[in-house]
């Protein structure tokens, strides 16, 4: 709903534009008549959301004044905050409560002012001056802090954030100021002990006292900075620390001298680290030619830039000197295989991607065939460009031959692993997996590569891995396999069981050496078994539990199990009941006789009076004592023979208690009728009041308003009657109410005008809260036609329809009268009526449209 524009654009725009945040449309047309009337435009929104749509829209909005209780939506409170998001804009809160929990929901919230609905326009127009000001005021405020506070952080934020100690003292080389850090350095809490003293004071010692002042003065005196002082400071424990100071002059307005200020940093771990850089040079030269591989570098060219020592060697070099210069081809290689390693150079160089681990074949110095296991790694300068290689190789010849061999025999293992139905696992005597079949393998999905080398109790679930911990050691020991089951963690997280069996293998030497583990998954066995125990486990808890008796009989009706349940609400114990007919242990002997005489078709069929129905039933108990119950039956097919399970419960406490709330049902109505009977009264009194206010009025148009409000009562006393006559229900019959509305209206004006009344009213149900509304606005439409369209007219007609589409109601009112004047509007109307009937369909968020005729035409629009 668009908000309502109160000041037409050829209008001046006066000085301060409010927007009126209130849901009740009178409460909301008298306020904005009042403050309009102090020179303020106003606008009025009818809920908290459209107050939020306004400042979303950029409407021009100096103030808000918000109505904390807002009916449906957001209420004022969480209006207010969303908008002080959106615009920096002053709020005053209305409400017409003052209790303090309504006002403390106001605290949190930037506001300008709180005043109680229905206030005097006076008292409202001075919050509004008072919030303006303290608007404006607050806007100042916070631009000069915010300066001054900017630019303090900014100073206090470089000085403590300098990478060492800053100072400045006065011409009497006094501290006049200084950062934490050099406080800190003296052993003080805070810089505030540093100002006001002279280095003296604060304990530098003679020698450093004079250092320093000697460079003070210098700037003092010279006017011009000097730098890159490099001062020593003995500390605690006779640590030597290192800094290195600048000093600048600080000048006055006249351009003199009027200070020092200086910074100084420490530069010891600085200086210590070019020291060390000279010492771990000269150690990593010794480490270079100290390890066992053989390492060089290149530059771009694949030219030698140095080595170590073994590779000098390696390759026949006196010295390792001796190979800057050269590349590869000067060197005793396999001059076939020397395009590949240049091309290897290349390839790490221009892609800046090392080489790892490539088996290349090779010469050494004597020319004996060997392998090796060469890494080329690319090399950068400062600016993080590629500049050359690192080599470095590792002679394998003897692992490589012995792999080889190993790898034959392993080839005649797999064939054995891969033929086996099981899973097959080899492991040493600690329990490192040494071998693993595909078929294991593929039992937990992990690969080979992630398997060997690992103990075979990291794939073991954690509360059997003692167990086969304990297994292993065992088996190490010479003791003797078994077969075990044992959980193991699949890779996707999932538990598996396995039937293991283990064994021993023994060595050339007849020592054992090996473990070997043969695997079978069990693992869907072992679900099936233990689905089976679960589902017992689960319906012996579940009928153990229930506060229902549960009862299953055979195929001829004897009790086959009796629940707790059932021993504790018929009194029988489990074997008093087991194995009885049930309908002679419980039913009456007039039930028992009809329940046997259907058991015949029950045992064929399956079916029955009781079967799969809940039937209230009265039971004997062991006593003798009647009990109110509600019985289910259902049928199970056991080998072909119909057995039953009975649930019954016992509902004597729910007999109880519905008889006890039939008793307050009975005395609530009887009060409520009490209640409706004094509130119909007292409307009546008020209609009757105003009438006779009317009577004794002399002013005409006095006597006529109080006429009208008359008449407005008069209809809300029909809908509280209609209301009451719907036996406790909010939703009213229109059909029933606005015809009979319309009647009392025409009723109510002289008898000799002869009306005729068409209605045209569906029968649908609204509630009482749109009622309201929509009766007035009949009402209101009903009395203007009576007044004034049949003036000089003995009689005419009016016709009132209303239908239902979908969740849109339309209400049409008509008359066949003299007609409504051009001059007269929806939006300019001399009366309080037409006013009333369009605030009103806006509270109900609908449309109202007038038709001119043959008479006049109202509709009225609006969705449920």
């Amino acid at each position: 709903m668009q908000t309502e524009a109160v000041i037409s654009a050829r209008d001046a725009r006066p000085a301060k534009t409010l927007l009126l945040v209130e849901d009740e449309a009178i409460i909301a047309l008298n306020e904005k008549k009042q403050l309009e009337a102090k020179g303020y435009a106003v606008s009025i929104a009818r809920s908290g959301e459209e107050a939020v749509e306004a400042v979303e829209a950029g409407s021009p909005i100096d103030l808000i004044l918000m109505d904390i209780n807002l009916g449906g939506g957001i209420d004022g409170t969480e209006a207010a905050r969303k908008i002080l998001k959106l615009r920096d804009i002053p709020v005053v809160f209305l409400s017409s409560h003052s209790e303090p929990e309504i006002v403390s929901k106001t605290e949190a919230i930037t506001s300008y002012g709180y005043a109680l609905k229905g206030s005097s326009v006076t008292v409202l127009d001075a919050s509004i001056k008072m919030a303006f000001k303290l608007f404006e005021a607050n806007r100042e405020i916070t631009k000069s802090s915010g300066i001054i506070q900017e630019r303090n952080q900014l100073l206090e934020t470089i000085l403590e954030s300098f990478p060492g100690t800053v100072f400045w003292k006065d011409r009497d080389l006094v501290y006049r100021g200084c950062n934490t850090a050099i406080a800190r350095d003296l052993g003080l809490d805070s810089p505030a002990e540093v100002v006001g003293k002279t280095d003296d004071e604060l304990g530098w010692g003679r020698r450093l006292v004079d250092f320093f002042r000697g460079t003070d003065r210098k700037v003092l005196e010279s006017g011009a900075a000097v730098l890159h002082i490099e001062e020593a400071y003995e500390r605690a424990g006779g640590r030597r620390q290192l800094y290195e100071t600048s000093k600048f002059p600080l000048f006055d307005a006249a351009g003199g001298v009027s200070g020092v200020f200086g910074i100084s940093i420490d530069v010891t771990e600085l200086k210590e680290a070019q020291e060390r850089l000279v010492a771990s040079n000269e150690m990593l030269r010794n480490i270079f030619d100290s390890i066992p591989q053989f390492i060089a570098w290149k530059n771009l060219n694949s030219e030698f830039l140095g080595c170590n020592d073994n590779f000098a060697r390696f390759f026949g070099l006196p010295d390792s000197s001796s190979i800057i210069g050269k590349t590869d081809w000067d060197l005793p290689m396999k001059k076939d295989e020397i395009g590949k390693y240049v091309g290897d150079d290349r390839s790490v160089m221009e892609t800046d991607t090392p080489l790892y681990h490539s088996i290349e074949r090779n010469l050494d110095a004597s020319g004996r065939d060997v392998w090796l296991d060469t890494t080329k790694v690319p090399l950068h300068d400062d600016k993080g460009k590629v500049s050359g290689v690192l080599v470095s190789f590792s002679d394998i010849t003897q692992r490589w031959e012995a792999e080889r061999a190993l790898m034959e025999s392993e080839q005649l293992y797999l064939s054995i692993l891969e033929a086996s139905p099981d899973g097959i696992a080899v492991t040493d005597l600690s329990g490192t997996i040494l071998m693993v079949s595909p078929k294991a393998l593929k039992m937990l999905d992990y690969e080979r590569e992630e398997s060997i080398g690992r103990s075979i109790a990291d794939f073991v679930a954690v509360e059997d891995r003692d167990r086969a911990l304990a297994t292993i050691a065992r088996l190490a020991r010479g003791g003797e396999g078994e077969l075990g089951e044992y959980g193991a963690r699949h890779k996707d997280g999932s538990l598996r069981v396995f039937e293991v069996n283990a064994g021993t293998v023994r060595d050339a030497g007849g020592e054992r050496s090996k473990i070997i583990l043969v695997l079978r998954d069990i693992s869907g066995r072992k679900a099936i078994e233990d689905s089976l125990r679960e589902s017992h486990d689960l319906l012996k808890a579940v009928t153990d539990a229930a506060q229902d008796a549960i009862v299953m009989m055979d195929e001829s009706g004897r009790v086959a199990y009796w629940s707790p349940a059932a021993e504790k609400i018929f009194g029988y114990a489990a074997d008093e009941a087991i194995g009885r007919n049930l309908h002679r242990l419980l039913a009456s002997a007039e039930d028992a006789a009809r329940i046997e005489a259907g058991l015949e078709r029950f045992h064929s069929t399956g079916e029955g009076r009781y079967v799969r129905t809940t039937s209230e039933i009265v039971a004997r108990t062991k006593s003798g004592a009647e009990l109110p119950a509600e019985m289910t039956i259902a049928a199970l097919d056991v080998a072909g023979d119909w057995n039953a399970v009975a649930v019954i419960r016992d509902v004597t406490e729910r007999k109880r208690k519905e008889a006890t709330i039939a008793a307050l049902l009975e005395e609530k109505d009887l009060i409520l009728k009490e209640v409706h009977h004094r509130v119909k009264n007292h409307m009546g009194a008020i209609h009757s009041l105003l009438v006779l206010q009317s009577g004794a009025m002399s002013d005409s148009r006095a006597a006529a308003s109080l006429e009208d409000a008359a008449g407005r009562v008069r209809s809300m006393m029909l809908l509280y009657d209609k209301l009451y006559r719907a036996s406790g229900s909010e939703a009213i019959s229109v059909r029933e109410y606005l015809p009979a509305l319309l009647e009392q209206v025409v009723e109510n004006f002289p008898s000799e005008r002869s009306m005729r009344i068409e209605t045209e009213v569906a029968d649908f149900s609204l509630s009482s809260k749109v009622l309201q509304p929509l009766g007035i606005i009949v009402n209101e439409l009903a009395t203007n036609a009576m007044k004034y369209a049949f003036v000089g007219r003995r009689g005419g007609r009016l016709r009132l329809s209303a239908a239902l589409a979908g969740h849109r109601v339309v209400i049409g009112f008509a008359d066949d009268g003299v007609g409504m004047p051009e001059s007269v509007t929806l939006g300019n109307s001399p009366g309080f009526g037409l006013m009333l009937v369009r605030s009103l369909t806006e509270q109900l968020n609908g449309e109202v449209r007038m038709e001119r005729g043959k008479g006049t035409k109202f509709l009225i629009e609006f969705e449920l």
